[in-house]
């Protein structure tokens, strides 16, 4: 069975994809068998025959490298709405079907070595009413890679979602800082060694480049 990590953030917009394709490319260029699934994308653009474009599962096809791969392989449910998947599938008229979703992710970890699921928003963003992405990394046993923004506020945020990820018992593989902007911040001189010294048993990298040169040390292979 391969490794299963569900790519989570402290919030939304704080580069998510961009770790994930980063960490993807990566796996695939050291000979590991590795897939990428956004289960549940909304914001997707539409085309004028009304087709919607999951723009985060593209990246991720592209990344995979097959033309032939159909787009609905990566992204299983797509939605225009820009809101939270519950509330976008509401809006559509049609809801995500969360057994469909764990048996994909199931399936594919029977033929790959490490399946990257990224979700939406962070741990607790509603998939349907009532289910949260944690619960579904709490179901299938999947670790977590939370992103968080370097900025003025994330040891907040981190020790927040940390404080819950403990109650919930979910394992956390590691945290990966991330600029998302080229802002000047005093606090980004402070954001890494801070949340060492509150979580030092926790790997805390200061961003994705950092983190691809321990990825082995994280991938556990049956």
């Amino acid at each position: 069975m391969g490794s299963t990590v569900l790519i989570t953030g402290t919030d939304t917009e704080v580069g998510k994809t961009h770790v994930g394709c980063a960490l993807l490319k990566s796996a695939l260029s050291q000979g590991i068998r590795a897939f990428a699934l956004k289960p549940v994308e909304t914001g997707c653009r539409v085309l004028q025959d009304g087709t919607l474009v999951p723009e985060d599962a593209v990246k991720y096809k592209e990344v995979l490298g097959d033309p032939e791969l159909p787009i609905s392989r990566v992204c299983l449910y797509m939605y225009e709405p820009p809101l939270s998947p519950n509330i976008a599938a509401r809006i559509s008229g049609h809801l995500p079907d969360i057994e469909l979703i764990k048996e994909s992710i199931q399936n594919l970890s029977k033929d790959y070595e490490l399946i990257l699921v990224e979700g939406a928003g962070g741990l607790l963003v509603e998939i349907i009413d009532g289910y949260h992405f944690a619960d579904l990394a709490e179901e299938l046993h999947m670790e977590l890679l939370m992103v968080a923004p370097d900025r003025l506020g994330v040891i907040n945020q981190v020790a927040l979602n940390l404080e819950y990820i403990r109650a919930r018992n979910l394992k956390l593989m590691a945290i990966i800082l991330n600029r998302i902007t080229d802002d000047p911040q005093p606090a980004r001189n402070f954001n890494k060694s801070e949340l060492k010294r509150r979580f030092h048993s926790i790997p805390i990298y200061g961003d994705v480049e950092e983190f691809l040169n321990h990825l082995k040390e994280h991938i556990h292979i049956d």
